[in-house]
């Protein structure tokens, strides 16, 4: 029966649904998520506006970060409705798997998503700021960083720590990783986490997931040669792997671009 409502609320063409889910660790963050998404550009600084809008709020129990996912096409408002989770959901429900498996993750407070007419008009998901404020992206462009390639060379070891606990980020790219260098090497944290898979990843697809760093040959290399040796392949064949999959990546990437060039022209 309270499926049948959730159902008929969901469809209501007057009256706005909400679902409201709080990790049971930050109950006490409740009222933050059921005032939003109403109160959002008065809460703490926008820090992030393009296909998403993400926001830094100061609170009682400290910083939190609301992201709030924009530009949500007809059929994903229908599929995230009724056939999979929505990316805050995801996000929540991810990084409550990602601590279970001893994967450090900004700790997930919880989401918001409201639907109207059977179709998802908002979602949000917040959690607890970061300490960590570096990615990689200054790392991957500069090849005079201090520290480069122990800082590479830590990245592998952490991209074959993930895998090994079935954790594959789809999206390993150098805005996601967070980074501290610390006395005993680096620190890393992931976000952005809803696009994630858990489970074994085939040995043959292990190197796929540099391919979206696109930087540099050297880096590649440190990184192929640090990976290699996480998992005792060869490493001719494991600079043969990254190297494949980031020109594979690059070149797709290209072909989109020329495609939208075009589109834009048309």
């Amino acid at each position: 029966m309270r499926l049948s409502g959730q159902w008929l609320r969901k469809c209501s063409v007057t009256t706005p649904f909400r679902i409201v889910k709080v990790n049971p660790a930050y109950a006490s963050m409740r009222g933050l998520l059921d005032e939003l998404p109403g109160r959002l550009p008065q809460l703490g600084e926008t820090v992030y506006q393009a296909r998403n809008e993400i926001k830094v709020v100061a609170t009682a129990e400290g910083k939190v970060v609301i992201k709030a996912f924009g530009k949500i096409y007809l059929f994903n408002r229908f599929a995230y409705a009724w056939l999979r989770p929505s990316k805050a959901r995801r996000s929540f429900e991810y990084a409550l798997e990602l601590e279970k498996r001893g994967v450090d993750t900004p700790a997930p407070i919880g989401y918001l998503e409201c639907y109207r007419a059977g179709l998802l008009r908002e979602n949000m998901y917040v959690y607890r700021f970061s300490p960590l404020t570096h990615d990689l992206r200054e790392m991957l462009r500069d090849q005079d960083y201090p520290d480069r390639d122990g800082l590479l060379r830590a990245l592998a070891g952490y991209a074959g720590s993930l895998l090994r606990r079935g954790v594959y980020h789809r999206d390993f790219s150098p805005g996601n990783v967070l980074f501290a260098k610390q006395e005993q090497g680096y620190q890393f944290t992931l976000i952005d986490i809803n696009r994630i898979r858990f489970g074994p990843v085939p040995v043959e697809k292990r190197y796929r997931i540099f391919r979206r760093l696109m930087t540099d040959e050297h880096a590649l290399m440190v990184l192929a040669d640090a990976f290699a040796a996480y998992w005792s392949d060869d490493p001719a064949y494991a600079r043969e792997q990254v190297l494949s999959y980031s020109r594979e990546f690059a070149r797709k990437r290209a072909r989109k671009k020329k495609i939208k060039k075009l589109l834009r022209f048309s």
